[in-house]
């Protein structure tokens, strides 16, 4: 074992309560320090963000023991496990000479300095992988194709070896055996786990770092699907089963009959087409564990069943794989409760401090094939303060929304598609009123259709074939009178301004795609990725040009009763990734960056009110209120220009560190955040307005920063932010703006 060497006669070694002051480091340059930092247990006190001797958890303690983090001393037992620990992983990761010591000095009275030595020695060299036991059943396009799909082997030597290379890894073995198992276990070998997989080790005798691989294949047998079985309970019970149902085919070119065995309650209230339209294999055909996951998957998502069991057997007992090359499946279900109530009461700040409620309905299986019926009805006031103004802002909105499992008319096809399986048609229409500072909306009417997919557990898109709204909104006096006041602007943009409140229709054709690898409400691993592309005002501009013969096309429908609605005609597009990366012991970096795009096209020269960017508030750009930034230069409360814009870049990053793990029964996490962004218009807009310029643009950017405290239960945190406009764009000016701005929240900004 390697041994521990103290410097001459600097620790006394009846000393005890030695607190770690540092841990350094020397002699590794394979693997970085911050690597080695995650993989020993001793450890010094947290250092926020990383500053030398800057432990504040630890000052805190010191203040008051029930907060903060106590002191970190020094234990021999764990520094020789930590030995173990560094010399382990060097060993995965190639470096089977690697020797490790330390060196521990106590430079204060009290306080110890321990420094692990590491001799790296030399990495090893994989060359070759042989490969033994591959099934007999795989023919040549088997066979090319099982090699093809690695990530590790390069060129082909002979029928069993490839050239690898690289350097040894055990990671890269590792995944090498995963992918093995996963292959056989898709090509019908079920009974092969990761000990039928074994990798022997061969060094060359004239060059010790070179290594040859073989890896030896233990298959077992090849099988098939059987017969399914499905129990259903209900919500309040379990196992009380008073109906059956038994489907009966045959495989195709095949005698043997199959079945679906189908147990359930009639509490239940569920159809058994429901339950076979999720299985994504069928009796006789070959074993594809992907199949049979996916067929588990798409019960989960589903969104009325909880999954009590799942197994390869008829009972749930593990699968006998010695009595039969055919495997039965059992899904045992349990139905959620049909029907679910939500009353809410929020509070929020914005530009002022505001309160609200909500009521929502949910039916989630309406006529037994888990359709979902949901009505919801919301509203909310707040005090809102601008310009030595103080104005009431309200808002009320009804929803009612429908959708049903798969897809319906005309993507209905694409259901037999693996890639699209786990999908809904969702239906809604909604009605909203808002009281804004410079606008009101006094109705907001809209109907969508929407196909929505889960293509795997991180991938998922949704496609608006058809997002209907009417808009009938109305300026304030005060706009108006700011807006006719301002003499820096002609005539005509003043029109082109007053002209967003006017009665409006529009039309959305839209496509979502996600890429979410990340805790949905922590946010402190992985990644999240969503594009948007948006085609507005298509369907009324095909009623102005073949339905409204009146006169010719000029941007508005006729109507019945002689007045008009505007309409716009124009493409968004959208760009938003995040990226969480875990730093140390309870601490994460976070980043954001986000950019759109839209421009008006045809005969029509602005972007929709409701489909424009807006930039400012508690998840935006924090420092200023929702909507207030921009276009450009302007900020909406002080000058009159156009709402929103048609081009956002915006980037954002934040460092949140635990502060202490469980005050007050809560996480309490400290972050540091900056904030950096704005809207513009587009080219179509008149100058003075708002206009992006490539050369100037850098110009006009909001930068604010601060700190904040995120109190984290398990599910929910509540976000309390204080930040400093760094930068304000309506005067190109830094530092020239010392008041604090608050901001709450409900989660994570991002």
């Amino acid at each position: 074992m390697p041994s521990i060497l103290w410097a001459q006669a600097v620790v006394d070694p009846g000393s005890t309560d030695l607190q770690i002051k540092q841990v350094r480091f020397t002699g590794n340059e394979a693997i970085s320090s911050s690597l080695l930092e995650t993989i020993t247990r001793t450890r010094t006190n947290r250092e926020f963000l990383g500053v030398p001797g800057f432990t504040p958890w630890y000052w805190l303690w010191k203040l008051n023991k029930n907060i903060g983090e106590p002191p970190y001393y020094l234990d021999h037992l764990t520094v020789g496990e930590d030995i173990e620990r560094i010399k382990t992983y060097y060993e995965s990761q190639g470096y089977f000479n690697a020797r490790v010591d330390t060196s521990i000095i106590e430079f204060s009275k009290g306080e110890v300095e321990v420094s692990f030595i590491i001799n790296e020695g030399t990495s090893s060299f994989l060359r070759t992988m042989i490969y033994s036991g591959l099934p007999d059943t795989f023919n040549k396009k088997n066979r090319d194709q099982f090699f093809n799909e690695s990530d590790l082997l390069g060129k082909k030597i002979n029928d069993s070896t490839f050239a690898v290379e690289r350097n040894f890894t055990f990671e890269k073995v590792s995944a090498e055996r995963d992918r093995i198992v996963n292959y056989l276990k898709n090509n019908g070998y079920a009974s092969v786990i990761k000990d039928s997989v074994k990798f022997f080790l061969k060094r060359d005798s004239t060059n010790l770092r070179n290594l040859d691989a073989l890896i030896n294949i233990r298959h077992g047998k090849q099988y098939t699907f059987g017969d399914t079985f499905i129990s259903l309970s209900g919500p309040t019970e379990y196992g009380d089963f008073d109906q059956q149902d038994t489907i009966s085919y045959r495989k195709i070119s095949s005698d043997s009959l199959y079945q679906i065995v189908i147990n359930k309650s009639s509490a239940s209230q569920t159809n058994a087409s429901l339950l076979t339209d999720q299985l994504s294999y069928k009796g006789g055909q070959l074993f594809r564990n992907r199949d049979y996951l996916n067929s588990l998957r798409n019960f989960q998502n589903v969104g009325i069943f909880n999954i009590r069991r799942y197994a390869l057997s008829e009972t749930g007992a593990r699968p006998d794989f010695e009595a039969d090359t055919t495997l039965p499946v059992l899904f045992d279900l349990q139905t959620v409760s049909k029907h679910n109530v939500r009353f809410n009461i929020f509070g929020f700040q914005r530009y002022g401090y505001g309160t609200g409620l909500g009521l929502t309905y949910q039916n989630r299986n309406l006529f037994r094939n888990a359709e979902r019926l949901e009505v919801g009805i919301n509203g909310s006031f707040e005090y809102a303060k601008f310009g030595g103004n103080s104005q009431l802002l309200s808002s009320r909105d009804a929803t009612i929304s429908y959708s049903e499992p798969r897809l319906n008319f005309p993507l209905g096809s694409l259901n037999d598609v693996a890639f699209f399986e786990n999908s809904r048609t969702n239906y809604q229409i909604r009605y909203s009123q808002v009281k804004q500072i410079n606008f009101d909306i006094n109705a907001n009417v809209g109907f969508s259709l929407q196909y929505e997919v889960n293509h795997t557990p991180t991938i998922s898109s949704s496609l608006n074939l058809l997002d209907v709204e009417w808009l009938d909104v109305e300026a304030s006096q005060r706009f108006i009178n700011e807006v006719n006041g301002r003499g820096n602007l002609t005539e005509l943009q003043k029109a082109f301004i007053l002209d967003d409140f006017t009665p409006k229709i529009n039309s959305v054709l839209s496509y979502t795609f996600r890429d979410i690898n990340t805790d949905v409400i922590k946010h402190n691993r992985g990644y999240y990725f969503e594009s948007v592309a948006e085609f507005g005002g298509n369907f009324p501009y095909l009623l102005d040009k073949y339905v409204n013969t009146t006169s010719d096309v000029n941007g508005s429908i006729q109507l019945f009763s002689g007045s008009t609605l505007g309409y716009s005609q124009y493409v968004k597009l959208s760009l938003d990734y995040r990226k969480y990366t875990p730093l140390q012991d309870n601490m994460v970096v976070a980043w954001r960056g986000f950019a759109g795009w839209a421009i008006p096209y045809g005969i029509s020269n602005n972007v929709p009110l409701t489909r424009r960017f807006f930039a400012g508030g508690s998840n935006d750009i924090r420092g200023w209120a929702p909507g207030i930034l921009g276009p450009g230069p302007s900020q909406t409360l002080q000058s009159s220009v156009t709402n929103g814009g048609e081009i956002k870049l915006a980037a954002f990053a934040e460092v949140r560190q635990e502060l202490s793990p469980a005050f007050l029964s809560t996480r309490w996490v400290l972050a540091y955040f900056a904030d950096a962004g704005n809207i513009w218009n587009g080219p179509q807009t008149p100058i003075g307005q708002g206009r992006f310029n490539a050369y100037t643009f850098y110009k006009e950017v909001a930068v604010s920063s601060g700190i904040g405290i995120r109190l984290d239960w398990e599910y929910l945190i509540l976000r309390i932010d204080s930040a400093f406009r760094l930068h304000e764009p309506t005067t190109d000016n830094w530092f020239t703006n010392g008041n604090l701005y608050w901001s709450f929240g409900i989660g994570h900004s991002f």
